[in-house]
């Protein structure tokens, strides 16, 4: 989206996709006509605290897509009542502080109040309940990681209201917990979730087991065979848990952050594990069987060199310094310098021509 600000808000973005959108549904009337027919509900008294609304869609059927989804209303929408041409008539009640100006006393023939008065944050409210389509959800793998802060921005800058998820595995250090938590606050995620779960159990990897990192190696040994830091299935268990929380949220889209290149050789960051995941995503979920939502795993990095990550983490504005790339942190959590993710993020700043502060 030209423009995109990541201090934007979910409610903002939505705002200007309507502005420059023109609505994906049809267009938005903040008391600017009059709706033809007499409408399918009873007359309702207009006052300094109350406006009516008229939304008027571009067809039948763009307005049958929204209606269909059985969203709550917002305290503030009094009525919702079905107009004739695919025009809708809300009645919302608002606070004084919220208003511009008064639209005077009760008016009990009014049809329509001034339009300066509606303020957006209601106009938001409205549309979170009932125009959900024009701000998708997303889910956002988010590990605290370059990759996955890149991605997470991504994400937000391609209009999507997401939801970042993160995972206490029993990961041998917790650097990247906090650094996730920062990282979603500064790309300003809906929400952000930990699920604690302990593949400590199962061991036998450098990350949930006492097996040292390797450290110090060259490209050809790292691409040699899979390394010891691989998490066995961990990927899979990952999107499982998106799978899911993307279904209560009804999103159609999981990013993760996986890379096909500078990838360390891990067999779940392959482009046929992906491929392959999404089409049981489909098979295996109620909203997936019952045809309301349909699954895409999205990689939008799964191609790119890190120094191709690096550029464009530095476009979208990702806050180098609040992430976190190391396999084995010291005590105050600062990266070693010399594991594989250490060395493979230094070489992605030095081939950008960007330095990075988080080793600064």
């Amino acid at each position: 989206m030209p423009g995109w600000d990541p201090e934007l808000s979910a409610q903002e973005i939505q705002k200007q996709r309507i502005d420059q959108m023109d609505g994906k549904y049809g267009r938005h009337v903040r008391g600017e006509i009059e709706p033809e027919g007499p409408p399918h509900g009873c007359e309702v008294k207009v006052s300094d605290r109350t406006e009516i609304v008229h939304l008027k869609f571009r067809t039948e059927e763009a307005f049958d897509k929204v209606s269909r989804r059985k969203q709550r209303r917002p305290p503030e929408i009094l009525e919702f009542v079905r107009l004739k041409k695919a025009v809708v008539r809300l009645v919302v009640q608002h606070n004084k502080d919220n208003c511009n100006g008064k639209t005077g006393k009760n008016k009990p023939e009014a049809t329509r109040a001034n339009p300066k008065s509606f303020q957006w944050n209601h106009y938001n409210r409205i549309n979170a309940a009932f125009f959900q389509k024009l701000v998708p959800k997303a889910v956002c793998l988010l590990s605290g990681g370059l990759d996955s802060a890149t991605c997470l921005a991504f994400a937000r800058r391609e209009g999507f209201d997401c939801y970042a998820i993160s995972f206490d595995y029993g990961q041998r250090h917790r650097v990247e917990l906090e650094a996730a938590r920062r990282v979603a606050s500064a790309l300003r995620a809906s929400d952000h979730r930990i699920a604690k779960i302990d593949l400590r159990i199962f061991g036998h990897s450098a990350l949930t087991d006492e097996i040292a990192v390797p450290k110090g190696r060259d490209e050809r040994a790292m691409n040699a065979e899979i390394p010891i830091t691989y998490v066995p299935a961990r990927n899979t268990i990952f999107l499982s848990f998106a799978l899911a929380w993307a279904e209560v949220l009804e999103a159609n889209e999981i990013f993760i952050g996986v890379n096909a290149l500078d990838y360390s050789g891990y067999p779940d960051c392959r482009p046929e594990f992906i491929h392959a995941f999404e089409r049981m995503s489909n098979l295996a979920t109620k909203a997936g069987v019952e045809g309301r939502t349909r699954v895409h795993i999205r990689t939008p990095l799964i191609e790119l060199s890190k120094a191709a990550i690096v550029t464009l983490a530095h476009e979208l504005g990702v806050p180098f310094e609040l992430t976190h790339s190391c396999y084995d942190p010291d005590d105050l959590g600062r990266p070693c310098g010399a594991c594989d993710s250490c060395i493979l993020r230094a070489k992605g700043f030095r081939e950008a021509g960007i330095a990075d502060p988080a080793c600064a």
